[in-house]
């Protein structure tokens, strides 16, 4: 699964290349969807978005298969220029046109969200659940999830924050509390010479 400094990393890299691209077709994956995309000189012409799990550009279409999902999702984005954003805050990438936007959430449990541009209203999803504080069901709001990514400008309260963990050592704290994931957590605890095993009150 895709943590949000790669999916950031990644947003930067491909903006350009799909912002007024021209949508040819949508397919559907196992998990996910392929947005086909026309822009002059760009060679991955495949968006993958893979909810839950990871985004990319490619240059080979896997699978042509359709359902009512991916018909509804050509009916509103074939033939028409797209752009995508990234929220700020969470790990959804977000392709719009002038009328409707796909909401692709990429941390667990995440759906595809079909939403209007004006009030955000849910249109239709690959998939339809109640979170309990959240409800992806049709004609409800589009909400996110509670936010779980922390940014601290204070380095008091990011040091309050490390010691005052539950979790039993310093490498879950921030694999999960600062959603860095294992590798990056266990890469940055390395390079400051810290054990990964260490009780994050000890810090």
């Amino acid at each position: 699964m895709i943590n949000y400094f790669e999916l950031k990393a990644w947003y930067n890299e491909n903006e350009d290349k799909i912002n007024d691209a021209i949508v040819k077709n949508i397919y559907k994956t196992d998990e996910g969807i392929i947005i086909e995309i026309y822009k002059q000189g760009v060679e991955n012409k495949f968006l993958y978005l893979i909810p839950g799990k990871i985004v990319f550009l490619y240059n080979v279409k896997e699978r042509e298969e359709t359902d009512n999902f991916i018909l509804k999702l050509r009916k509103d984005f074939n033939g028409k220029r797209i752009n995508i954003k990234l929220d700020n805050e969470d790990k959804i990438i977000i392709i719009e046109n002038n009328e409707k936007k796909i909401n692709v959430e990429l941390f667990p449990n995440g759906l595809i969200v079909i939403t209007d541009n004006n009030n955000n209203k849910i249109l239709y999803a690959n998939k339809y659940k109640d979170f309990g504080v959240r409800k992806i069901y049709k004609n409800e709001e589009y909400k996110k999830p509670p936010k779980n990514l922390f940014i601290y400008d204070n380095f008091d309260e990011f040091c309050n924050k490390i010691r005052n963990s539950n979790k039993k050592d310093i490498v879950k704290t921030l694999s999960i509390d600062f959603s860095l994931g294992g590798k990056y957590s266990e890469y940055i605890l390395y390079k400051l010479n810290i054990d990964k095993n260490k009780k994050p009150r000890e810090i």
